[in-house]
């Protein structure tokens, strides 16, 4: 149900005002983020698909020499990334295979197994009294044999 009023009469004056204010504003804001116009030299908004236009490093004048290296030359950074399996170092010094390996941080069974090419299982069958799961940094764990493979026919 509507009520009549005579006497209140509303006006739609701050809203004209705000209306008359505001879509000028977001009309010039549009604008001004479209990029406005021009063919400007140094940059053409838009055309940056034509490979010719794309800005490039300039190619080499001649590519630079092929340079193979012999795999024995190469000497290992010391203290860099996991060390290698070694017939001449001691066994049991940290993270490296012998007959004893000395367990180093990050190390898991299936890790060491894997590192002394040796299969896991036998691994933690060597090694009964150590859990698989929590194994401490210079534990001295037991490494068997490495399974000789089967004489092919």
């Amino acid at each position: 149900m509507r009520y009549y009023a005579p006497d209140v009469k509303i006006t739609p004056r701050p809203l004209l005002a705000f209306l008359c204010l505001a879509l000028p504003a977001a009309l010039l804001l549009a604008l001004a983020a479209c990029g406005g116009g021009g063919d400007s030299p140094e940059f053409q908004s838009g055309r940056l698909t034509d490979p010719r236009k794309v800005p490039t490093v300039t190619p080499w004048q001649q590519p630079p020499e092929v340079k193979i290296v012999d795999p024995d030359s190469i000497v290992p950074i010391s203290g860099g990334g996991t060390p290698l399996p070694s017939a001449t170092t001691e066994p049991g010094e940290p993270g490296v295979c012998g007959e004893t390996y000395k367990v180093v941080s990050g190390d898991t069974m299936f890790g060491i197994a894997d590192k002394c090419g040796v299969d896991p299982h036998d691994l933690i069958d060597a090694n009964p009294d150590v859990n698989a799961g929590s194994l401490s940094v210079g534990q001295v764990i037991k490494v068997p044999a490495a399974a000789s493979p089967a004489p092919s026919p």
